[in-house]
């Protein structure tokens, strides 16, 4: 953010270096400020991917909102049809309210739905939301005999469930007998003795003859009203064979094995053991060979008598082997189950962002997204402009696609930007929008230091003006030394402050404690776009007054004065130097010999000679 600074004071000439620009900001929502200024649409709901189910005939509503300005319309899309196109009058649409009927819900209207928001700025685009009819299982009940499962009093048995019918959604199991002449239908009461899995399988823990029937039947319940659907024949007959209770060990009837589960939600590992007496179970976290305890405020549960651990909000870190252990008096028996937590991409950070920029920049839009840790690489970001592919604005994608760059935006250039960003798990899907302002401009600059001359000024004006958007009024912060200056402190001597338009100015009275004036005074220039300011700073302070002429050709004088003492010193210090040496020289004269006439008439040389011991050759 910015703005410009202009400094004036009498005698005084202030000399700015030029404008300064303010830059992009980035806004985590639409309303994060109070921006009077033209905008693309932006959908605030639906803002998460949803799956809806209908039953048959039924009735549900879709609804929409988006923020933008102008305000825009709002449309709905099945699977990628405008519903103003299809002309289906079970589609009953409310472009100004943004929702969507849909009436007497049969299987044609099953797909995917997304609203658009559009003004003349941009098209938003929602998540989508996917809507499916609701269908009840009906179990076949095929004419073959009664399965028969036998057991001992006090050993484990289970019965499961057989011949699934087709269902949508998946809904809960429960387990029936039929009892008696009346054939009256009796709930299976689940209890550490008896219990379902979430495949539906019904586990005796330890059977009692009166659990002998030879009419058990699974039942699927689904849907709001959570109506129930049994199975009829055949039937499920289980036999218990009465006799003495011997101890055993404990013995796995049944474990999870291997699951999955997505980060943020939910996984559920299951063991059932048999045994006598009847094993405790317990639950230990393989990874560190540590007991999980069940706390009311952790993330890990243990219900169903020890058969069920559930684990909530899923993290990277949970995933890896769980150990159930079922002990009694006789031993211990463990089952062990693995949980691998992976996840669709999810943003590192909001992907695009809401970007207020101005005129002139080249604002950039990032889209980073991650799987779940030790995974597959995501893919490469798909990027579209108003819910397009191609478009004529000017930008650039980034060499890993992760960052598109709009190139010398212009007003013109206000657009809505999104990125879609996909794994084996699903996608994930962003919506951002660019607005674009005129910039907050610094015009001038004074230097970072203003002397003032006492007596001669008298007052020292600090004006400071801005230009900016007309959408965003220019507010001015001022402080000296560092100690903010309110509004009752700039309009109190020795300070005056008039505030116009775009412009601030604050006069010093020099006359009352100038030393007290001197000091960094500070201007800050900022508005209501942009989170960062301007700051201009300048440092007041008293001049030096000059010395008279006599008192200058005296420090002349004397420098003169100084500079031939050390030329003279110089001088002497070299003839010393060049004395000594010649003494050395005539005291200690160099080792030669020196030939006479006849040595040299008869070409002799005895030093020579000595040297290469030759007198004897003479």
């Amino acid at each position: 953010m910015g703005g410009s600074c202009l400094w004036t004071f009498i005698l005084a000439v202030v000399i700015s270096p030029g404008p300064r620009v303010t830059g992009t900001i980035i806004l985590s929502s639409p309303t994060d400020q109070d921006l009077d200024i033209p905008t693309p649409p932006h959908v605030t709901e639906p803002t998460e991917p949803a799956l809806h189910y209908v039953l048959a005939n039924g009735n549900h509503s879709l609804h929409c909102r988006a923020t933008g300005n102008p305000a825009p319309t709002l449309k709905w899309k099945v699977n990628g049809d405008l519903v103003s196109t299809m002309g289906d009058p079970r589609l009953l649409e409310d472009q100004m309210k943004g929702t969507l009927v849909l009436q007497a819900f049969d299987v044609s209207m099953e797909g995917y739905y997304q609203c658009l928001a559009n003004n003349k700025h941009g098209v938003s685009l929602s998540q989508v939301v996917e809507m499916r009819l609701i269908v009840e299982p009906k179990f076949l009940n095929p004419k073959k005999p009664n399965n028969t499962v036998r057991v001992k009093e006090g050993h484990g048995a289970k019965l499961k469930c057989t011949d699934q019918p087709y269902r949508q959604p998946d809904g809960t199991y429960s387990w029936y007998h039929v009892k008696g002449a009346t054939q009256e239908m009796i709930q299976v009461d689940q209890s550490d003795r008896m219990d379902i899995d979430l495949n539906g399988t019904l586990y005796f823990i330890d059977a009692r003859p009166g659990d002998t029937a030879t009419t058990y039947a699974c039942a699927i319940s689904f849907g709001e009203s959570n109506k129930v659907t049994v199975a009829q024949t055949p039937y499920v007959a289980l036999q218990v064979t009465p006799g003495a209770v011997q101890e055993f060990p404990p013995s796995l009837l049944e474990s999870t094995g291997y699951t999955t589960g997505d980060i943020g939600g939910q996984a559920t590992l299951e063991c059932f053991f048999s045994g006598q007496p009847r094993p405790r179970i317990t639950w230990i976290d393989g990874r560190w060979n540590e007991q999980i305890v069940h706390e009311a405020e952790d993330r890990k549960f243990i219900t169903n008598g020890g058969h069920r651990l559930t684990i909530k909000g899923l993290r990277d870190g949970d995933e890896g082997r769980y150990i159930c252990e079922a002990s009694n008096s006789m031993a211990k028996h463990r089952g062990i189950t693995f949980l691998n937590v992976t996840s669709r991409p999810t943003f590192r950070i909001p992907s695009p962002q809401i970007l207020v920029t101005p005129v002139g920049s080249d604002p950039t839009f990032t889209c980073l997204a991650q799987g779940a840790f030790g995974e597959a690489p995501v893919s490469r970001p798909t990027w579209t402009i108003n819910g397009h592919n191609g478009n004529s604005m000017r930008y650039r994608i980034s060499e890993d696609g992760t960052r598109l760059t709009l190139i010398d935006v212009t007003k013109d250039d206000m657009t809505c930007v999104q990125c879609n960003v996909s794994n084996s798990r699903g996608y994930t899907f962003g919506d951002g929008f660019l607005a674009v302002i005129d910039p907050l401009e610094v015009d001038n600059e004074p230097n970072t230091t203003v002397e003032v001359e006492p007596g001669t000024t008298r007052s020292l004006n600090l004006t400071v003006t801005a230009t900016s958007d007309e959408c965003c009024p220019v507010s001015f912060a001022w402080s000296f030394e560092g100690r903010f200056l309110d509004q009752k402190a700039l309009r109190t001597a020795p300070y005056s402050y008039d505030l116009g338009h775009n412009e601030a100015m604050l006069t010093l009275d020099l006359t009352h404690d100038l030393q007290g004036l001197m000091g960094q005074y500070r201007c800050d220039v900022f508005h209501s776009a942009y989170a960062e300011k301007f700051s201009v700073v300048v440092n007041v302070r008293v001049k030096e007054k000059e010395k008279p002429v006599t008192e200058r050709m005296v420090e002349a004088r004397g420098l003169n004065l100084w500079w031939l003492g050390v030329v003279g010193g110089v001088l002497v210090l070299l003839i010393a130097l060049i004395a000594i040496f010649l003494m050395v020289r005539y005291n200690y004269p160099r080792q030669e010999y020196l030939l006479d006439k006849e040595e040299k008439k008869h070409r002799l040389n005895p030093e020579r000679d000595i040297m290469d011991h030759s007198f004897e050759e003479i």
